[in-house]
């Protein structure tokens, strides 16, 4: 059987989205959500440190780039170092595996955390606006 690389890149992905939030799920269970996600957050952003480096802005880039490659919303750059997504839940592969897992208050509890101990670990500050009554949510990230 072949694939074509649409085709596992959509696998890897399917796969990557499943493992933390049934990651989630798991701590969820015993009582550690929160922690579980911010432990995902510290240990992702020393990963970016070991290899790139304590540059705030490509961390912050980094970041995005692998969110957006899972299907989450990817933020606008609004004013010089300064960034803006939209939270939408029905757009946001998160979302969307929790929802098909049954994996409930995944959003936006991991994302808050997991974003937030990461961006902690290089100074970014990021404010989250979670979706609230069908209403879209929203991220801000500032670099400085």
């Amino acid at each position: 059987m072949s694939f074509s690389n649409d085709e596992k890149l959509e696998i890897a992905k399917t796969f990557c989205l499943a493992t933390i939030v049934n990651g989630y799920r798991f701590a969820q269970n015993i009582g550690n959500e929160k922690e579980y996600a911010t432990a995902q957050g510290i240990n992702a952003a020393h990963s970016v440190k070991r290899t790139f480096g304590n540059d705030k802005e490509y961390a912050l880039r980094y970041i995005l780039m692998i969110g957006t490659s899972l299907g989450v919303p990817h933020p606008k750059e609004v004013k010089g170092k300064k960034f803006e997504a939209e939270c939408d839940p029905e757009n946001c592969g998160y979302y969307c595996t929790a929802r098909i897992n049954g994996v409930t208050n995944f959003c936006p509890d991991f994302c808050e955390s997991f974003m937030k101990s990461y961006c902690n670990e290089f100074g970014i500050s990021v404010k989250i606006e979670p979706p609230k009554n069908g209403k879209k949510g929203k991220i801000e990230y500032k670099i400085g």
